[in-house]
């Protein structure tokens, strides 16, 4: 067991090395097996797969390729895992914004109301909502309040720093 949990931290950090170098096919890859392993001690993971597989989505249309396969939709790949915040624990707001069950409005005032990491991890997870969405520029808004509200070792922030090429 404590073998998994440790594969599950390294199959998470390099889903979001992977996502930070734009790598989404192979972030998306890293989410799906940390899901696999422990997801319930990476409850995250959902909504790393979730902005993964919609930026390679994107990126799959942007370069002639499909990316209507079958488990390539967020909402799609969101649904196994919707139980876990069924009563409302956070990030309840940002998993059903992803899965289509609320809009953004919604989704933005639940942020709102949470603080310090909590609300930079909320700025994120909006942030590459709009960028799934194809507007940049509310997206770099939310992302530059990520960025602000971070703290040093959050995840999303590594995400939004410059990526190395490999």
């Amino acid at each position: 067991m404590e073998i998994q949990l440790r594969l599950s931290l390294v199959l998470f950090a390099q889903g979001v090395l992977y996502f930070r170098q734009g790598r989404f096919d192979r972030a998306a890859a890293r989410f799906r097996r940390v899901l696999a392993l422990s997801p319930v001690r990476h409850p995250m993971a959902a909504l790393w797969l979730a902005a993964a597989l919609a930026r390679q989505g994107g990126d799959a249309s942007r370069k002639g390729g499909d990316a209507s396969r079958q488990g390539d939709d967020p909402a799609t790949a969101l649904a196994p895992f919707l139980w876990w915040w069924e009563d409302g624990i956070w990030p309840a707001p940002l998993v059903q914004l992803w899965s289509g069950r609320i809009g953004p409005a919604a989704a933005i005032v639940a942020v709102m109301k949470q603080i310090g990491p909590v609300r930079a991890q909320g700025a994120f997870f909006i942030g590459q909502w709009y960028l799934a969405h194809g507007d940049r520029m509310t997206a770099e808004q939310w992302l530059d309040r990520a960025r602000d509200l971070a703290s040093p070792k959050m995840m999303e922030l590594i995400a939004l720093k410059p990526a190395a090429s490999n």
